[in-house]
């Protein structure tokens, strides 16, 4: 495994070695990242499963904004047909030779899924040249499964129309950055923020009578939609009788506990997180200032949308998190010291009225655009046991209904505090994540 993300912040003067007590960088640090680098770089193609192009995926119709005369209408696209839009300026991924694009199939006029693509996270050049932790180009992973399927019977939003933000930025879907990270030194870069911004401002202006809006995102997506919901709410959601936020797979930054703050602060340096359009002028203040962490951050948004539903999902032992907890600190992390992290957070967020959290058992990664949201209980990713169906618990959460659902969690109870030892085999449920909640 690489070395940890806050060594090389540490290494590369982002952050001061006194955070952790991170030795002195030597010329041998720097030959052991080269030789890593080199050792990456012949194993290009060799990308962790989620993070690999469909190699075989249907045709779509493109469009390019700067070519189009009607700035690619979604009343001149076929319904059920998927359009790569090409909105130009400027946009970009880490990939310079591929354009950025976002997808569009039409659905209802009324109803739109507006979703966050998955693909990893670069923080340091030694990431990025590995190839192994953040997609470089759009994926075209079609034909679309899950809640994205609009031809599927059990899919309860398929006559939605959707919006999926492509992702090539390495940077959660916040990025607005350059960074010098090429082979040779070439600068990529990190466009994340742009990118969305560029599809949210096209949505504003083909859905403005909108009644039902469901923003999602899975995985890296998931940052990215917990990050953007406040915008995009304030942006499309003004006269929306029904929205929801649909977070999947991505529950946050969890490690490393101690200076986790630091670690932030560094990453929204080298990303350019506090230029984002999806902050107001005063959240980028209070960004550039330290003082603006994604969690809160989130709850604020949950706070100024009291009327608006807010969930997460995610398995008990995620493996794809957990690998990405461990590249955080370095150091390998255990599944039940990452659920317990991921159910302090849980704890917080289950506190605004407004929050739901379904749990899984097991190491499934990613729901909301598979099939397995179809099949899901908290008992596991095929389903089994007495307990609600994922797709039958989003709906109530997501559509027109007095009462919204509760916490989903299946397993023996067992109160998480701080100070808490980590329980090894993670099947338990803490109470405040059960039901109504019970701190």
């Amino acid at each position: 495994m690489a070395r940890s993300v806050l060594a090389l912040l540490v290494a590369a003067h982002v952050l001061p070695r006194s955070v952790t007590g991170v030795p002195d960088a030597s010329a041998a640090c720097d030959a052991e990242d080269q030789s890593f680098i080199q050792r990456q770089v012949k194993a290009e193609h060799a990308v962790v499963r989620e993070h690999r192009d469909e190699p075989d995926a249907p045709p779509t119709e493109q469009c390019d904004m700067e070519k189009d005369k009607h700035g690619c209408r979604v009343s001149h696209m076929r319904r059920g047909q998927i359009y790569d839009v090409f909105p130009g300026g400027g946009t970009a991924c880490l990939d310079s030779s591929q354009p950025y694009y976002f997808q569009v199939v039409k659905g209802n006029p009324r109803k739109l899924l507006f979703f966050f693509e998955d693909g990893g996270f670069c923080a340091t050049r030694v990431q990025y040249l590995s190839n192994q932790f953040c997609t470089r180009k759009p994926r075209r992973d079609t034909p679309y499964s899950g809640l994205l399927n609009q031809s599927d019977h059990r899919n309860p939003y398929r006559d939605y129309s959707i919006v999926r933000v492509s992702y090539c930025s390495g940077d959660a879907h916040g990025g607005n950055s350059t960074q010098p990270w090429g082979l040779n030194g070439e600068v990529v870069q990190l466009r994340g923020s742009v990118n969305a911004e560029a599809v949210l401002q096209w949505a504003k202006s083909q859905f403005p009578y909108l009644t039902n809006l469901v923003l999602g995102g899975y995985s890296a997506g998931s940052t990215g939609v917990q990050g953007w919901a406040n915008r995009i709410i304030d942006q499309l959601g003004r006269r929306c009788a029904h929205i929801s936020v649909l977070a999947d797979s991505g529950v946050g930054h969890l490690f490393p506990v101690e200076g986790l703050d630091m670690v932030i602060r560094g990453i929204y340096h080298i990303w350019g997180t506090c230029t984002s359009p999806a902050l107001t002028e005063e959240d980028q203040m209070r960004c550039k200032a330290g003082d603006l962490m994604p969690d809160t951050y989130f709850i604020e948004t949950m706070r100024r949308y009291p009327k608006a539903a807010f969930a997460m999902i995610n398995s008990k032992s995620d493996a794809s998190q957990i690998m990405f907890s461990s590249a955080s600190t370095g150091q390998p992390v255990t599944p039940g010291d990452f659920y317990k992290q991921m159910t302090l957070k849980l704890k917080k967020y289950v506190n605004e009225p407004n929050f739901r959290s379904f749990l899984i058992n097991g190491k499934f990664h990613i729901f909301t655009r598979l099939e397995n949201v179809f099949e899901a209980t908290a008992t596991g990713p095929e389903g089994g046991g007495n307990g609600q169906v994922l797709v039958d618990w989003l709906q109530d959460l997501t559509t027109c209904s007095s009462k919204w659902p509760e916490n989903i969690c299946e397993g023996p109870s067992v109160k998480v505090t701080e100070d808490g030892e980590a329980v090894s085999i993670p099947i338990y449920c803490d109470p405040a994540l059960v039901g109504t909640g019970s701190q």
